[in-house]
């Protein structure tokens, strides 16, 4: 069982095999500050981390773990090169501005 760090419910994972130890991702994660300047996706900013906590990479989600893989995409009219998902496991923003 797998708990978002957002407070949404837990959700259960298939077992996982570590083959290579796994890169340190932080500094791909975006900030509230981020998706704030994101135009367009502005409303989202509440649902991301400050960045406060270091949190290590735990694990990488492979796409055919379908129960970590569904979400709910938000597209900005305005910027179409990027959207905001939210998936059972937290919020994503993907694409460039």
């Amino acid at each position: 069982m797998t708990a978002p760090v957002d407070g949404q419910e837990p959700i259960v994972l298939p077992p996982a095999v570590m083959q290579n130890k796994i890169p340190e991702a932080w500094s791909q994660i975006p900030t509230k500050e981020d998706v704030a300047n994101s135009k367009g996706y502005e409303r989202f900013a509440q649902y991301f981390t400050d960045k406060k906590r270091h949190l290590p990479t735990l694990a990488l989600i492979g796409r055919d773990c379908m129960p970590a893989q569904l979400q709910k995409q938000f597209y900005g009219e305005d910027n179409p090169s990027q959207m905001i998902a939210q998936t059972p496991l937290g919020w994503v923003l993907m694409g460039s501005k």
